[in-house]
């Protein structure tokens, strides 16, 4: 849908939480100094969602927003779980991830600092 909906929302909370778990568990966001935000979970990212509902609630009179609740909780799990399982099979990519997470983190303060 163009204007995202339930769907979207799962699956960037799945990602955030279970990047944050992933980086406070081994220890990396320790020395970090800045707070880190869902955005910097995000920066950079592109997905393909697709979700298959038996009947899809859409939002508006133009029908571009998935509005079916239940459909958070589902594409959360399901993100979270493939997320982890990765994560944990490739401790390598998963350390330049959570790097990335942070630097994004660290320029968003600086320019929020310099403005």
């Amino acid at each position: 849908t163009i204007e995202g909906g339930t769907h979207l929302t799962g699956f960037r909370r799945g990602l955030s939480r279970t990047l944050k778990k992933y980086a406070e568990d081994s220890k990396m966001l320790e020395k970090v100094k800045v707070e880190i935000s869902g955005d910097d979970f995000r920066e950079g990212l592109t997905a393909v969602l697709s979700v298959k509902v038996a009947e899809p609630q859409f939002e508006g009179q133009t029908k571009t927003k998935l509005g079916n609740s239940e459909v958070i909780g589902a594409v959360d799990q399901a993100t979270g779980e493939a997320l982890n399982n990765y994560l944990e099979e490739h401790p390598k990519e998963a350390k330049i991830i959570v790097e990335k997470v942070i630097l994004a983190a660290t320029a968003r303060h600086a320019a929020r600092k310099a403005r």
